[in-house]
């Protein structure tokens, strides 16, 4: 028997048709667009696609489909991404949520979501798609949008997606091309994302009014049928400064900038930023304290927003507002840490797991020593030892998270701590 008019084969992710209760359909998205599938299902809507439950390994948990979906979408390496169990979940799954055959993702109206990391889509394996677009049925369900107009400073622009040559400054938006969880603050990244906006602080108002902004942490339904926008009549309105843009835009209310460390902390919880080695953030330099999905742990860290305009939590560890020496991330392997001739001496111990280890990520930034002093019989020519302690996260080889400790030493001069210069290696 054929199913949307292909005969039935057997479902791996690259087409074709099973029962309804075997198969898991999904999106995919980066953090202010939605992505095409590799093995889409339908020619007019190409960004959903769906793989066989029986093709995932077992033990059937949010781990193993995540794992079964990157390989079949051409993706290189360990999973780093979050998955939402259905489009209007706010937060993402645990890894080891287990997937019920009939349970989430089993409708096409209401798929998973898996949402990457910005530098993840840029390595995504370039795989031919075999389906040829002519053979796949169309979308069969009503196509809706995000209707929005575009303003600058002196009146109403051109919008890059306009639809209607007698109203160009309305345009729209696919509303499934928001990527979750669905908010102010991804909305807003879609339609920055998609007008090309260079300003951090462009205002978008819930209607052409302008009475009213629409806040980044106010949840936007884009499955119910009175979100924002979704009348054309109705738009949502994107205010842009013009002028503001062209003098490096400083976010209002996030005057001093930041300076990140490499950090994959929001592809886990997109609650949570992201960062590239350098990459700067605005931010209003308070820190807070904001509890981390991956691990349930509350970290101190600083509001921020990035070049995107998205707002969002950001490491405080992470993070330093000064110079780049000062928030170096100091990188050892544990044979460097070990080694005889090494300035420093460490010891590593919390996780059980050292003879996993391929690299330590220090979350402390500053690494000044005299955090304690205690006597020691270590150094013959010293009384006394400093020592610096550090929480640390690490991977070990199958991309798991632990979470253990370091420890560093150096001699003393004196029994009493003293204000050390940070550590250089």
């Amino acid at each position: 028997m054929s199913v949307c008019g292909r005969e039935p084969s057997q479902l791996d992710g690259r087409g074709g048709s099973e029962p309804l209760r075997f198969t898991v359909y999904y999106r995919l998205y980066a953090n202010n667009d939605a992505l095409e599938s590799k093995n889409p299902i339908y020619s007019n809507d190409r960004f959903i696609g769906r793989t066989s439950f029986k093709s995932i390994t077992p033990p059937r948990n949010v781990a193993s489909l995540k794992r079964n979906i990157w390989k079949v979408e051409g993706f290189e390496g360990i999973p780093t991404c979050a998955l939402y169990l259905s489009l209007s979940e706010k937060a993402p799954a645990e890894d080891l949520t287990r997937l019920p055959p009939r349970g989430s993702g089993s409708s096409e109206l209401d798929p998973m979501a898996l949402v990457l990391n910005v530098t993840e889509v840029e390595k995504r394996l370039a795989a031919s798609n075999n389906l040829d677009s002519d053979t796949l049925p169309e979308w069969p369900h009503e196509q809706r949008y995000v209707h929005y107009r575009t303003y600058d400073d002196a009146g109403e622009i051109v919008s890059k997606t306009s639809f209607d040559k007698t109203d160009t400054s309305l345009g729209r938006v696919n509303a499934l091309s928001v990527p979750p969880p669905h908010n102010g603050a991804c909305l807003k990244a879609r339609l920055r994302q998609a007008e090309n906006l260079p300003a951090y602080d462009f205002k978008l108002y819930k209607d052409d009014s302008g009475e009213t902004i629409l806040n980044c942490d106010e949840g936007v339904n884009i499955l119910s049928d009175d979100y924002p926008g979704i009348i054309a009549d109705e738009p949502v309105a994107i205010v842009y400064n013009s002028q503001q843009a062209l003098c490096d835009p400083i976010p209002q209310g996030f005057p001093r900038k930041i300076r990140a460390l490499a950090c994959k902390m929001g592809a886990h919880d997109p609650t949570w930023h992201s960062s590239t080695q350098g990459e700067i953030f605005h931010t209003d330099g308070v820190v807070t304290k904001k509890r981390y999905y991956m691990d349930a742990w509350v970290y101190d860290c600083y509001v921020a927003i990035n070049s995107d305009g998205k707002r969002g939590c950001k490491f405080k560890s992470y993070s330093a507002i000064g110079s780049p020496r000062e928030a170096s991330l100091l990188r050892v392997t544990l044979a460097c840490i070990l080694m005889p001739d090494s300035p420093f001496r460490g010891e590593v111990g919390g996780s059980g797991r050292d003879n996993h280890l391929h690299e330590l990520r220090v979350l402390g930034i500053h690494l000044k020593f005299a955090k304690y002093v205690f006597p020691t019989t270590t150094t013959p020519d010293s009384q006394f030892c400093e020592a610096a302690h550090f929480p640390i996260f690490l991977y070990d080889r199958n991309g798991t998270f632990w979470n253990t400790s370091v420890t560093f030493f150096r001699r003393a001069t004196s029994p009493e701590p003293s204000n050390c210069a940070p550590l250089e290696i």
